[in-house]
């Protein structure tokens, strides 16, 4: 699977025809075709229903309409970030989360992050509480994600620069924190 027939799908689903697709692209129909049926093959998957006045979007190819979305504004992402004008690298920003639920909480604020701060190459790791602590008092992560576990609080391993509490992420649909714990300030 390449762009050229990610980007070929993409035009004949938002147009449902091909000639106008390849006017769009600035190809021609044929070459249009070749690609959706090459893409076709490789999924083994029939993406749309043709007939000689109209075309459909399959069932398959409603649902690979998301994908193929993520799929090319991954690529044009990645591509914008490897060859940015100025010559500046992307800098990686290393994040540990403590289990499945944090992991979950994370993208808004990250696509936030990234949006705001392209150059920003975010990379999660998936761990367990102790192993995060310890890489993030190595450096080899620059922050974590989890939930405080009880041993933990009573004899904290970790310790802060700064006298402020640490920052928290948080769902937007938490809009207040509980009395007993206090969420400082939000990123």
């Amino acid at each position: 699977m390449n762009t050229n027939q990610i980007e070929c799908f993409l035009a004949v689903a938002e147009s449902l025809n091909f000639a106008r697709a390849a006017e769009g692209l600035h190809v021609t129909q044929p070459a249009v075709t070749h690609q959706i049926n090459t893409l076709e093959n490789e999924l083994d998957a029939k993406l749309f229903q043709r007939t000689t006045r109209s075309v459909e979007l399959t069932e398959a190819g409603f649902s690979f309409l998301g994908d193929a979305r993520d799929i090319l504004s991954m690529t044009h992402a990645a591509k914008a970030r490897l060859s940015s004008r100025d010559g500046e690298k992307p800098l990686p920003l290393h994040i540990g989360c403590a289990g499945p639920l944090v992991y979950g909480l994370i993208p808004a604020p990250l696509k936030l992050l990234t949006e705001r701060h392209p150059r920003v190459h975010p990379n999660i790791r998936l761990l367990p509480y102790q192993v995060l602590q310890s890489r993030l008092q190595e450096e080899s992560l620059h922050v974590m994600f989890g939930f405080l576990e009880e041993t933990m609080k009573k004899r904290p391993a970790l310790s802060f620069p700064s006298p402020e509490p640490p920052p928290c992420a948080l769902p937007p649909r938490l809009t207040r924190w509980p009395q007993k714990r206090r969420c400082p300030r939000r990123i």
